[in-house]
């Protein structure tokens, strides 16, 4: 499978895996419907910045594709 795609699916999957796993947890633990929520927006926050093209690491861009800035100058 390509890489591209299983990212692009995972970011559009993983919030309706979260939900239907919220769904199932009693209301009365509103803490754990907390904590699952946040865990799933912080790991789609991460693949976005993964697919987005930016290094974390290396606190710059991972792609040396030129943007639309660079062809208008």
């Amino acid at each position: 499978m390509d890489p591209a795609l299983l990212l692009l699916s995972l970011i559009v999957f993983l919030p309706v895996i979260a939900a239907v796993i919220i769904a199932f947890i009693p209301a009365s633990q509103v803490d754990m419907i907390r904590y699952v929520t946040l865990a799933a927006t912080v790991t789609v926050l991460v693949l976005c910045v993964i697919g987005f093209g930016v290094d974390p690491l290396g606190m710059g861009w991972s792609q040396d594709s030129p943007t639309a800035y660079d062809i208008a100058q």
